[in-house]
């Protein structure tokens, strides 16, 4: 007995050493991409438009050319914030003076924030009393210069315009809401009228609780100025509170949203990093993004990192993120992080432009996640290798890892490509590692040698680009809830296929587009018409305003992906060859003295030309009260949700907008009986009798729709 179970054990033992040494071997972290889960829209890497044009002019024009094509092209900036003080409401121009060498740089800066009121009505704008010398200055040595590199990739800059407010003044705008709207106003005609574009957003007050700004001022200020901006055409995004203190962000934010009006504008929940920092708050701001349908956006702190960055995009959601400036001298300052660039003037002759040692990190992020990326669920079995993971808008996947030791792992839920490897540590930058080809299923397996980060990027297309525009107005800006909408794309669908019944089908030939809305809200959109190049389909019911996440599927396979924004009215108009210009896709209704009422073409196909042409809109003859009524009905989408009769208007005259007339509007509604398409019907003045073709101009709540022609007798 005792020998049989010496003889177990001897057989036993070498069984239990094996299996406790491959206890100890370390498991390989595993990283799961989930695409299906969606969280942000990214908007853009921000920098401060600052790298030191001003106070180094002599310098400057050596290094600006080389410094303005890495923010661009290597390090990825495409957001750049453009500051304006409240004193440029002045009587005195000092920032000419202070340029021309008549004041010193100290006497300038006495007058940053005192303003002088350009008149005592605040819906009158006084161009005197408004110098916009040191916006423009600004505008022509970092906007446009960065504007122009990014238009030559393909991309757009975004800017945001924040207001600066400092210091006391004997007349501040933050007590008068209408005579900040006046300000803003007054900016907006100013670079229009000098630049031909008008800032993306505004940043309503920069650090409101330094500034002594509360949530009832900033929710009046933006409330006002909407409704200002809008009455002139202008539809900005809105950026508030923006605090010193983190801690300060959400309590300010709900103050702001109780103004009436303020909820109706405000799009981004933003804060700064310099207290007030805890995980629970980046929380709660994120939490405030999926109740109000808005994005998050941290826009300052100097010395932040990779792992505030890390942070932000994942507990806060941010859609936008900045560290501070682009460049300084390094002779005049310190590498504190406050500073995208430093550059080497130790040469003046020769200045050399550097990295921050913060930036190394933050361009792993920067250059391969782009603007109208979706972030996707990035989980991962080992906590030393946190992911994030996005789908960039032409559909390349991009997963990066902060790494708190060296190490490899594998990502599970890549599509079949070929993939880049890049990593950033300590002692090493920007080192390559050998590109990874991967089949459908298969994992990828990665290493870093030490902490820091290493990002993983497609360099082929995993799924198909999608372009998504108004079915009406071919416009893709922005699209409305319930509008009608066309995707463009590659291998949509299998097949071609049309609905043929209402309710509309959610899923065509196994093809399927789910709208995510800014509330997280996943809707199945209901389906017009699929092929392998398109798909008409209508934004579902209910899809809250905001950025949106727009995903075509075809069974469980993403084939197609897409950002869109998604906006109560964007009133498009459809036109006879459905391109949204030309003749317009209308009726013409007449009504006799006696009431009654016959319909009438007004285009037609013609053979010779190959299109259609408008036909004449006979307005008869003058007869007094006997006189014909004759009413113009058109046909669009993203109409229906207008704020009422009074915030619609349509002119009818010269393609060019000249000698043109009001028509009455008597009707701006949804017909409940085709899906997603809204009629206006106006009333043709007798004015526009022999006029010929002219341009339909229909304008609803501010936003104006895609012109049209029809024909006047």
């Amino acid at each position: 007995m005792v020998a049989s179970r010496k003889l177990v054990l001897s057989l036993l033992f070498p069984l239990l050493v094996l299996l406790a040494c491959a206890s100890t071997v370390p498991q390989q972290a595993v990283i799961t991409l989930s695409p299906e889960v969606m969280f942000q829209t990214i908007g853009g890497w921000e920098a401060t438009a600052q790298a030191g044009q001003l106070t180094f002019r002599d310098i400057f024009p050596k290094y600006k050319d080389t410094l303005y094509d890495l923010t661009v092209n290597d390090l990825g900036i495409n957001r750049i914030r453009l500051e304006i003080t409240n004193g440029v409401e002045n009587t005195g121009d000092y920032f000419t003076q202070y340029f021309n060498g008549q004041i010193s740089r100290e006497e300038w800066k006495k007058h940053w924030y005192e303003i002088i009121n350009d008149n005592n009505d605040p819906f009158v704008i006084n161009p005197a009393g408004f110098h916009f010398g040191s916006l423009d200055y600004s505008v022509d040595t970092v906007i446009l210069p960065i504007k122009q590199r990014l238009e030559a990739r393909g991309e757009k800059l975004y800017v945001n315009l924040n207001y600066v407010d400092f210091g006391p003044s004997a007349f501040e705008h933050k007590n008068y809401p209408e005579e900040y709207a006046e300000f803003m106003l007054a900016t907006f005609l100013h670079l229009r009228d000098k630049y031909g574009w008008t800032p993306d957003s505004i940043e309503i007050v920069l650090e409101a609780d330094n500034a002594g700004w509360s949530g009832a001022q900033i929710g009046q200020a933006i409330a006002a100025t909407g409704n200002r901006l809008k009455a002139n055409g202008f539809h900005p995004a809105f950026i508030a509170p923006s605090t010193t203190n983190m801690a300060n962000a959400v309590p300010l934010f709900d103050q702001a949203i109780q103004i009436p009006g303020a909820a109706d504008y405000l799009t981004d929940l933003s804060y700064h990093r310099y207290g007030g920092v805890s995980d629970a708050t980046l929380q709660t701001i994120g939490s405030r993004a999926i109740q109000y349908g808005i994005q998050t956006a941290h826009l300052e702190l100097i010395g932040a990192n990779y792992n505030d960055l890390h942070k932000d995009l994942t507990l806060g959601r941010d859609s936008s993120w900045a560290q501070f400036t682009i460049a300084w001298l390094k002779s005049s300052g310190i590498d504190d992080g406050g500073k995208y660039y430093v550059i080497d003037d130790s040469d003046p002759n020769r200045p050399i432009v550097n990295l921050g040692s913060r930036t190394r990190y933050l361009r792993q992020y920067f250059k391969y996640v782009r603007s109208g990326a979706v972030r996707i669920l990035a989980t991962s079995s080992d906590t030393a290798f946190e992911p994030l993971a996005f789908v960039n808008a032409d559909c390349k996947q991009v997963v990066v890892v902060k790494a708190a030791s060296g190490g490899s792992f594998s990502i599970q839920g890549l599509p079949a490509a070929t993939y880049g490897v890049k990593y950033t540590t300590e002692a090493q930058y920007d080192i390559d590692s050998p590109d990874v080809t991967i089949a459908a299923g298969q994992p990828l397996q990665a290493a870093i040698p030490a902490a820091g980060v290493i990002t993983i990027y497609a360099k082929s297309v995993n799924c198909a680009p999608l372009v998504n525009i108004s079915a009406a107005s071919y416009r893709s800006a922005e699209l409305a809830s319930e509008s009608l909408v066309a995707s463009f794309g590659k291998n949509l669908a299998p097949a071609t296929v049309a609905a043929t019944a209402t309710p509309l089908p959610t899923s065509l030939a196994g093809a399927a587009v789910k709208v995510t809305d800014a509330l997280g809200v996943e809707r199945p959109a209901p389906l017009l018409f699929v092929s392998p190049q398109q798909i008409n389909y209508q934004i579902p019911s209910g899809t809250s305003r905001g950025p949106a996440k727009v995903v075509v599927v075809n069974g469980a396979n993403i084939t197609a992906i897409r950002s869109a924004t998604i906006a109560r009215v964007v009133p498009g108009l459809f036109s006879a060859n459905s391109s949204g210009a030309g003749a317009a896709a209308a009726v013409a209704l007449r009504v006799k003295p006696d009431s009654s009422q016959s319909f009438e073409p007004t285009i037609k196909f013609d053979a010779a030309q190959g299109k259609f042409i408008p036909l004449p809109i006979d307005l008869g003859p003058d007869l007094g009260n006997a006189t014909d009524q004759v009413f113009l009905i058109l046909y669009g989408t993203g109409i229906r949700f207008n704020g009422g009769l009074p915030m619609v208007s349509v002119k009818i005259g010269d393609a060019n907008g000249a000698n043109a007339v009001d028509a009455p509007v008597l009707h701006a509604l949804g017909l409940a009986e085709y899906v997603g398409l809204d009629q206006v019907t106006v009333r043709l003045p007798r004015s526009l009798a022999g006029r010929g073709e002219v341009s339909v101009f229909l304008s609803v709540d501010g936003k104006q729709a895609n012109p049209v022609v029809i024909n006047v007798k």
